[in-house]
């Protein structure tokens, strides 16, 4: 009896044991696949940014008038060498592949607020090697713009106060917002927020 008891309690195991294995490596590669066609996106829309951004290509500010999802230029980071294609909005799906702009802000030349987020692992996961007097371009359908980082902040995921839309200030303000702490998997209760001025 003891014997059997032993190998059904074994048989139980073994089956859980597997079991647990289909299911870890089920998610797994499910997380693989999506990061994989998440990075083909990411790098088909920053093509998309380049083509648009070419000189032949660019239009005036005038005629600038992005809708929500369009791929509108191009942020570049020089010291990383680092491009992500700009996304009108700041939905889950315009975050995905690409940096969103916030709609109520500026743009280059606005003399306004420009606010950009983007997720911590991914492109943004830049931003926690940042450092003051940075360089960051941002190449739009209308020209290319360059901005000096100022100085960073950590501040309360609800802390809505930063986003300024209606503001006017005599140079651009750019703002990039990411997640907060970096440590991948850690509970995202901060933004880590990055200033710069247009140089």
């Amino acid at each position: 009896m003891k014997k059997k008891n032993g190998n059904l309690l074994s048989n139980i195991l073994t089956v859980i044991g597997v079991g647990g294995i289909l299911i870890g490596g089920g998610i797994l590669g499910t997380t693989l696949w999506g990061e994989y066609n998440r990075g083909v996106e990411t790098r088909e829309f920053v093509k998309q940014a380049e083509v648009l951004t070419q000189q032949e290509m660019l239009i005036s500010r005038a005629e600038f008038d992005p809708e929500a999802g369009d791929v509108v230029g191009l942020i570049f980071f020089p010291k990383f060498d680092v491009r992500v294609a700009l996304i009108e909005g700041m939905r889950d799906s315009d975050l995905h592949a690409g940096i969103g702009h916030e709609p109520l802000t500026g743009w280059p030349t606005d003399e306004r607020q420009i606010f950009l987020a983007g997720h911590r692992n991914t492109e943004f996961g830049i931003l926690k090697d940042i450092e003051i007097g940075d360089i960051v371009e941002m190449r739009m359908k209308y020209g290319t713009y360059t901005y000096k980082i100022t100085g960073t902040k950590i501040v309360d995921a609800g802390a809505v106060d930063e986003i300024k839309p209606y503001e006017s200030f005599e140079n651009d303000q750019l703002v990039l917002m990411t997640c907060y702490p970096f440590t991948f998997g850690a509970d995202t209760v901060d933004r880590f927020l990055v200033f710069a001025e247009r140089a």
